[in-house]
């Protein structure tokens, strides 16, 4: 099979690269609108944006549901104070260790 001076393996070729780039170009496409979308979805613009009211079960509301008391603001476990010091070597444990008696 002769088309001019091409094979068939040619015209095929062709065909082939083609496909592939048109393929890679919805690909890049698709790809650009899903970025779109979750930019907007982390700057909280989505629903704005798309006209859609948010779902009922989006709100928060299992704490008074089930009378859950609020979480107090003070901390939970008793911070340890950093005492690194700049020279070497640098030892991680130094704020967990116990100090020795001199």
């Amino acid at each position: 099979f002769k088309v001019g001076q091409r094979s068939l393996l040619d015209v095929l070729d062709a065909q082939n690269t083609r496909f592939n780039t048109a393929t890679l170009a919805d690909t890049a496409s698709y790809a650009s609108l899903f970025a779109q979308y979750r930019l907007l979805a982390a700057t909280g613009e989505l629903l704005k944006t798309m006209n859609i009211a948010p779902a009922k079960q989006s709100t928060a509301y299992a704490r008074t549901e089930f009378g859950v008391p609020e979480t107090a603001d003070t901390e939970t476990y008793a911070r340890t104070p950093s005492e690194q010091k700049n020279d070497l070597p640098f030892d991680i444990l130094a704020p967990v260790r116990k100090k020795q008696p001199m």
